[in-house]
């Protein structure tokens, strides 16, 4: 299979995802993101990264998770946003605690879709269903039940400030 028809069986599984799965929870999508804001100035961002090592053999990808405030909305600029956390979806899931790529081509498109839409319906969207506003993502810090690697240091600074 050529560059030019996995990027579009690619494209194709992000548009199914996004009709099925993020469409109906309010995400826009733009290429290969997601988008979504709450009424409380929350915003969560999907974005399905390819590697940059694909070639005419290999293609590969990974999902990243983002959420952020902003002062309004949309942010004029996709840099108008104060990042909370981020993190690759393979540590939100419970199936993997690990970075996850996943290796894409023709054969196996049901099985990704598949996959993809268990975590995302499973893992993924049970937590970022629930985040509407700042005291929502200062519970789920203060929980403890979530140990990722990228929550902002100015959002921690804030959280032991609102402590004192």
């Amino acid at each position: 299979m050529s560059n030019a028809e996995i990027n579009c069986k690619f494209k194709e599984l992000l548009t199914q995802l996004h009709k099925e799965l993020f469409k109906p929870r309010g995400y826009s999508k733009s290429n290969q993101d997601f988008l979504s804001y709450s009424k409380g100035n929350l915003g969560k961002y999907i974005n399905f990264q390819k590697s940059r090592f694909n070639s005419k053999d290999i293609f590969r990808f990974t999902v990243n998770v983002e959420v952020f405030l902003v002062n309004e909305e949309p942010p004029k600029h996709k840099y108008d946003r104060q990042f909370v956390f981020g993190e690759r979806i393979g540590y939100f899931s419970n199936n993997y605690n690990c970075d996850q790529w996943w290796c894409f081509n023709s054969d196996n498109y049901d099985d990704i879709y598949n996959e993809l839409k268990s975590v995302f319906l499973n893992d993924i969207f049970p937590i970022l269903d629930k985040l509407e506003c700042k005291k929502d993502l200062v519970i789920l810090y203060k929980s403890g039940k979530f140990d990722w690697r990228f929550w902002s240091q100015q959002f921690e600074k804030e959280i032991k400030l609102l402590e004192n």
